[in-house]
């Protein structure tokens, strides 16, 4: 799904998932043929960066492409990317801060937040309050911002890190 966001072509495409060429191409032509509004996504995102020459997320935080209009198609391409990862895990990134400062507010003194790795956050709560404790954490993080589908999070419990994988 990144590489294709991204513009990943059917060259390396081939090469990541061990196909031919030929076939890669087809994987795109089918994904974006059954995913238009994807495909609308990119192109629309590209359109904006380069009218602007800057992006943002979906709390307004702003990123500058400026070599988004360049002659060099490399960096012109390489900023095209910065432009659609920006839009997309920079509103992810917006999400989970959101999320976080929900958490806390319901804990207030009693959070146990440890750490955020990505999208993911690691709690240390007493073996008793884990099940009730995951659920609201859960619930805190599908509805830290409205939007038109809907968020999933998977969550999971463990001793460790490793073992809630």
């Amino acid at each position: 799904n990144f590489g294709l966001l991204y513009g990943m072509g059917a060259t390396k495409l081939s090469e990541e998932i061990g196909s031919s060429r030929k076939e890669a191409q087809q994987f795109i032509e089918t994904y974006f043929s059954q995913y238009p509004n994807i495909k609308n996504f990119v192109e629309r995102s590209k359109e904006i960066a380069r009218k602007n020459e800057f992006v943002t997320t979906i709390l307004g935080r702003r990123r500058t492409v400026k070599g988004i209009n360049d002659k060099n198609p490399m960096l012109r391409a390489a900023m095209e990317r910065i432009a659609v990862n920006t839009i997309i895990q920079g509103s992810a990134a917006d999400i989970i801060k959101l999320a976080m400062l929900k958490i806390a507010e319901q804990y207030k003194k009693d959070h146990q937040m440890i750490m955020q790795i990505h999208d993911e956050l690691v709690f240390e709560v007493p073996q008793e309050e884990a099940e009730e404790r995951m659920l609201l954490i859960q619930e805190k993080m599908e509805n830290a911002y409205p939007l038109k589908v809907i968020l999933k999070v998977d969550i999971q419990k463990g001793s460790n890190w490793r073992q809630a994988h």
